[in-house]
């Protein structure tokens, strides 16, 4: 049998511009037992919160302003700011088209 996750002990950030969408996600992971949740509305945001520390998991919208959520992840991963380059990232989005360009 799989060890069961225990989510209270997993930081959450999450990066949506859209506050409903935000919201629930957030009431999602609340539902799973995570009692650290920190939220930003933009890239810009998400940075900020990103070098404050103490932040297990990302989760982001791929439309973001200024800058996208790829650009958000490349931060992430190249820049000498990250924290952690290797933090996993959970990317959403809300276009349904197969195709969409960066």
């Amino acid at each position: 049998m799989a060890e069961k996750i225990d989510f209270s002990k997993v930081r959450f950030l999450i990066v949506d511009n859209n506050s409903l969408s935000a919201q629930m996600l957030e009431d999602i992971l609340r539902m799973l037992g995570t009692t650290a949740i920190r939220r930003a509305a933009d890239s810009n945001k998400a940075k900020e919160a990103l070098r404050e520390g103490e932040i297990d998991v990302v989760i982001t919208e791929r439309e973001l302003e200024p800058e996208s959520g790829i650009q958000l992840v490349d931060y992430i991963r190249h820049s000498s700011e990250s924290l952690d380059r290797l933090m996993p990232v959970i990317m959403l989005t809300a276009r349904s088209e197969e195709h969409t360009s960066e």
